[in-house]
């Protein structure tokens, strides 16, 4: 099953706002050039890791850094064993959880934790679809204040753009709540999220998770994706709270091995 960071619209997403792309073989190469340096190249959730390409890539480039975040049934072992990779701390979620769609609506409501359910079936939130992008911006700003990034809304808008129907804004009439799901061939993703405290009181954010659960199987998606829970194996605690949240939905964890980067300021080739 192909990663969503492995799409075209995602590597249309990428290229709008500022990184070049080389798609080789189906595979999604992302390279940011900086002045003085270089490049660094980063290849996330490819089907195969191809040396060969990437050597050529780093070279034409000349990249000082490329990072690789591998898929757990892709051969990554000998980027440490043989190629001299380090790894390090992921970009992308380690660790995730992941909803299985092809069972019915009724299914999923039973499977959901009783205190999810309920949230789900009692919210008051009254949600609107895609909403103008500067009002949803607006509404995440002033939920989250200086605490938290929000993107800029060039960025909002390419992502817009990119995806086009294979994107989904859900934002609440009565509070800053709000949520961006994203799906490419049979899975989705709760990509971003965010909430005040009327939010929270009032379960916006459960019945904005469900809607994008229904808004996914609707559009034949086969799999949910949570994008990103807690994992002890990396340091990312702040993520306990939401993780929690999304236990509630039910579905099965998914780990990643990671990310492993190799730094070549004196050489251009693995």
């Amino acid at each position: 099953m192909r990663d969503i960071r492995q799409s075209k619209q995602y590597a249309n997403y990428l290229e709008s706002v500022g990184w070049r792309v080389e798609r080789i073989d189906n595979i999604n190469y992302f390279i940011k050039r900086f002045w003085i340096l270089g490049s660094f190249i980063k290849i996330q959730r490819p089907q195969d890791i191809d040396i060969k390409i990437i050597n050529k890539l780093l070279k034409e480039y000349k990249a000082f850094q490329v990072l690789i975040e591998p898929r757990p049934d892709t051969n990554y072992q000998p980027l440490t064993t043989k190629f001299g990779f380090i790894q390090t701390d992921p970009y992308l979620p380690s660790k995730t959880r992941t909803l299985d769609l092809t069972q019915t609506k009724e299914n999923m409501l039973k499977n959901m934790h009783k205190n999810t359910r309920y949230a789900v079936r009692h919210s008051k939130a009254d949600l609107q679809l895609n909403p103008k992008i500067e009002n949803f911006r607006k509404a995440w700003k002033n939920a989250v204040g200086w605490k938290r990034h929000v993107p800029v809304l060039k960025n909002l808008k390419a992502m817009q753009n990119a995806f086009g129907k294979h994107a989904l804004f859900l934002l609440d009439k009565n509070t800053n709540s709000g949520a961006i799901f994203l799906k490419t061939d049979e899975t989705a993703y709760y990509w971003q999220a965010f909430t005040d405290k009327a939010g929270r009181k009032n379960s916006v954010q459960h019945k904005t998770v469900w809607e994008g659960i229904l808004w996914a199987k609707n559009s034949g998606c086969t799999n949910f994706d949570f994008e990103g829970i807690y994992d002890k194996r990396f340091s990312n605690i702040s993520w306990k709270g939401f993780s929690f949240f999304k236990k509630g939905f039910g579905g099965k964890i998914k780990k990643y091995p990671g990310a492993y980067t190799k730094f070549l300021f004196l050489k251009k080739q693995i």
